[in-house]
């Protein structure tokens, strides 16, 4: 059986990127599964009908591993979901 840990993590700063130690020592991991990240370059941007693509769709975060440490890079004003596979 396989389960799942996903974490949401915001980054609201406006440009400096945030960096996220994760220890999952103790958890039977079998990896990282996906990072997704949306980041914009103002705060109150928005996709908009004169502007559909302004924000597009979710692209890869950064996402590395360190023996049972993996660190995630959230970008500024980025949201991010981080999902690691467990064996269960």
């Amino acid at each position: 059986e396989q389960s799942t840990l996903t974490a949401f993590m915001i980054n609201r700063h406006p440009d400096q990127s945030l960096s996220v130690d994760w220890s999952l020592a103790g958890l039977s991991t079998s990896g990282l599964i996906s990072h997704l990240e949306l980041a914009g370059h103002h705060p109150k941007e928005a996709n908009d009908a004169a502007h559909p693509q302004r924000i597009g769709a979710p692209g890869p975060g950064l996402t590395t591993r360190n023996g049972d440490t993996w660190t995630s890079v959230l970008k500024p004003l980025s949201w991010n979901m981080v999902r690691f596979s467990l064996a269960v």
